[in-house]
């Protein structure tokens, strides 16, 4: 059962989250390299030194900051929004933690590495809701978590 503690502590995470890329988004329209360097070192403070680093004491122990690709300006989008596709709304078990419903609300088309690109956007359903852009790709599995990623998750 989290505790008044827990809740206010968790508060001041997401706080911190949303200040950080609130921060680097402005740094980015100036210099994208700087911005991404702000990221890497916001978020290693936060695992290494929040109260609600989701780190075990174990893994804190030898922790020396999360593994990034290094930065390469190509893989750097910006994206026309496409509104008017078809919603489609999707469910996923979540087990213990209920049912993700989510809708797709847009498509993303954008060109990286000289290969034009599209992804959908979707919009997660319930309390909080958020935009949602999940994305596989040849790093899946091999370097990255094999179920694939995510590039925005406002929920959180």
């Amino acid at each position: 059962m989290t505790t008044p503690t827990d809740a206010i502590a968790l508060a001041e995470w997401r706080r911190s989250v949303a200040e950080l890329y609130a921060r680097v988004r402005e740094l980015a329209a100036t210099s994208p390299e700087a911005a991404w360097r702000m990221f890497r070192e916001g978020r290693d403070a936060l695992f290494a030194r929040h109260s609600q680093t989701p780190l075990s004491p174990e893994q804190l122990a030898r922790f020396h900051g999360l593994d990034y690709f290094p930065y390469d300006p190509a893989w750097r989008v910006l994206a026309t929004v496409e509104a008017g596709v078809e919603h489609h709304a999707y469910s996923v078990d979540l087990g213990e933690d209920g049912v993700l419903r989510y809708t797709r609300v847009a498509r993303l088309h954008f060109t990286v590495v000289d290969a034009p690109a599209s992804l959908d956007l979707y919009w997660i359903e319930g309390y909080g809701g958020g935009l949602f852009l999940p994305f596989r790709d040849l790093s899946n599995g091999s370097e990255t978590y094999g179920g694939g990623r995510y590039l925005l998750d406002t929920i959180k």
